[in-house]
């Protein structure tokens, strides 16, 4: 069997075994004097190649007397490795124009469209929403809905630059209009604990301990100040690789009402909720129109995602063809044939 290109094998070891052969020693009328082998021992040897060496030595006893012989070493070839058959790609049974994903977990939740309630702030990853920078393939930091910022000389506060133009989706018939950065600032606001205490949204409390309320000076201008300053602000807490949060519609809260929002989520991302079903699965697909900025413009229509809690269901989905993509524990990742699948970065980063 090869492991790592290296074979250590044992052939075994014979012991006590008793063989009685002539020997001539002396004179023609002398008997012949019994030579009993008393063990063998096969040497162990560890190499590289197709083949090993394997030393034999031979103890002998002879008239009383106890001599070693070496035998001349013979090359034994190796035993084929054993391998698995590696799982092969399925013919898909997914519907056409739409990628089905199998996620781990077991907190999908409901639709929910209000950073205070808790709304996923994973949706900056799914591309239901968008959020202040990202992170490029390199791991630099892009902007995003954020197009400039300048930080305060003494570190007490920064000031952000809003892109303009971004329309919100249209949700069951409502049309939000243009995100601005009242909208940036209410929903940072509504999700900071210090600035909303009843807030239960994921970064609550590490908004609370980084910065105060943010203010729009304007459309396309924020200002804030920081209750202490973290470096790390920018690449972590307002970007898309970090604890971050997705930019809601303020005027949907303030004209559809606090329960409509719960149920609806109104962003701003390339893709929009088609279908929600609590803790099961949701839909999205390619809203209407070209997205804003056009190198996020959707590649697929449609995508599915299914939250499979047990990791070897996941796999046989995949095998299956019943999903086309799945998140998988490395030894289940190892039974792929990966000429036929492909792996992900190890950020997960597939853009569909």
């Amino acid at each position: 069997m090869f492991i790592n290109g290296k074979l250590k094998l044992l052939i075994g070891l014979l012991v006590g075994g008793v063989i009685v052969v002539a020997t001539a020693c002396g004179g023609a009328d002398e008997a012949a004097a019994p030579v009993i082998i008393r063990e063998t021992v096969i040497v162990e040897v560890e190499v590289k190649g197709d083949e090993v060496i394997v030393e034999r030595t031979v103890i002998v006893t002879e008239k009383g007397d106890t001599v070693e012989v070496v035998v001349t070493a013979t090359p034994v070839a190796m035993a084929p490795e054993v391998v698995a058959d590696l799982i092969k790609a399925p013919d898909t049974q997914t519907p056409a124009g739409t990628a089905v994903i199998a996620v781990g977990g077991t907190t999908l939740g409901s639709e929910n469209g209000r950073g205070a309630s808790q709304c996923c702030e994973g949706m900056k990853n799914t591309g239901i929403g968008e959020t202040l920078y990202r992170r490029a393939p390199d791991d630099s930091t892009l902007n995003w809905l954020a197009t400039d910022f300048t930080i305060a000389s003494d570190l007490s506060s920064a000031t952000v630059t809003i892109v303009s133009g971004v329309p919100f989706q249209v949700v069951d018939g409502y049309d939000a209009g243009m995100m601005t950065a009242a909208d940036v600032a209410w929903t940072m606001n509504d999700a900071n604990g210090v600035t909303n205490p009843e807030s239960i949204h994921g970064q609550a409390g590490d908004f609370a301990g980084l910065w105060g309320e943010w203010v729009a000076v304007d459309d396309t201008t924020i200002k804030f100040d920081f209750n202490a300053y973290d470096s790390t602000w920018k690449d972590d807490y307002v970007n898309q690789s970090g604890q971050a949060f997705v930019v809601l519609s303020k005027k949907a809260f303030d004209e559809k009402g606090a329960d409509w929002v719960a149920d609806h989520v109104v962003a701003t991302g390339p893709y929009q909720i088609e279908e929600w079903l609590r803790d099961e699965s949701y839909t999205i697909v390619n809203r209407a129109g070209t997205h804003w900025l056009a190198e996020l413009e959707p590649k697929t229509e449609r995508i599915q995602i299914v939250q499979v809690s047990e990791p070897t269901t996941r796999l046989s989905l995949l095998r299956n063809g019943q999903v086309d993509m799945a998140h998988l524990e490395p030894k289940d990742a190892a039974k792929l044939d990966l000429t036929e699948f492909t792996q992900t970065s190890a950020g997960g980063a597939v853009q569909l």
